[in-house]
């Protein structure tokens, strides 16, 4: 991130009546952080962007299992006491709540347009998870509504995260964005990773799986 973007970020949040000095300070940490050079856990990188105030994230990475994760355990931390819901989205699915079970999607917010309309609308403060949602940037009219969104994060605390393999923002977005680098995963990471698949693969019935005779010969790879 830029001079101008963390001239915006900064200015944004110590806007008078917008943020207490605490915040401020937060925020502050956040951007000396942000030009340092090591490698930031993931954990705290997040948790400090939703500290300080972030409306917009962005999250290049193919592992989206990896990535609701992360954002359902640091939403524990930050939202304690705030009223945050946290969300996710697809094109196929809608949106839905994470963070407790109110039953099944919301299919009629599926259509990207749609449903940032409805971000901007509702009074409902939270971290809105929009997977792959890439292709809809090109769309003058979404970009109008993400930076609408943004730019009223001190009425209603939204903060979007755009999570896909590759995310590129218009100009008029990067500035008030900020984008997570993921690491490689940790040992406790891959334990639970190896430990998922172990137990999906315990959990479905296979011949292949069961019964080394019923293996095929003569494989080639």
């Amino acid at each position: 991130m830029g001079g101008r973007a963390q001239e915006k970020l900064f200015s944004r949040g110590t806007s008078r009546n917008s943020v207490t000095v605490e915040e401020a300070a937060t925020r502050f940490c956040y951007l000396a952080r942000m030009n340092d050079s090591t490698p930031q856990d993931p954990r705290r990188e997040l948790q400090s962007m939703l500290a300080s105030r972030l409306a917009l994230i962005v999250v290049e990475s193919s592992e989206e299992a990896r990535v609701l994760a992360l954002v359902r355990e640091v939403s524990l931390k930050v939202r304690e006491g705030r009223g945050w819901g946290v969300f996710q989205w697809t094109v196929t699915e809608g949106l839905q709540r994470m963070d407790i079970d109110l039953g099944g999607p919301q299919r009629m917010l599926a259509d990207p347009e749609q449903l940032l309309k409805h971000l901007k609308a509702t009074p409902m403060p939270g971290i809105y998870v929009l997977l792959d949602f890439h292709p809809y940037l090109k769309e003058p009219v979404n970009v109008r509504l993400l930076k609408d969104i943004a730019q009223g994060y001190d009425h209603v605390a939204r903060t979007v995260v755009l999570m896909s393999y590759e995310v590129t923002l218009p100009d008029e977005l990067e500035h008030l964005a900020a984008r997570l680098h993921l690491a490689l995963p940790t040992n406790n990471e891959r334990l639970m990773i190896i430990t998922r698949v172990v137990r999906e693969w315990n959990a479905a019935p296979s011949p292949y799986r069961t019964s080394p005779k019923c293996w095929p010969r003569n494989t080639s790879f």
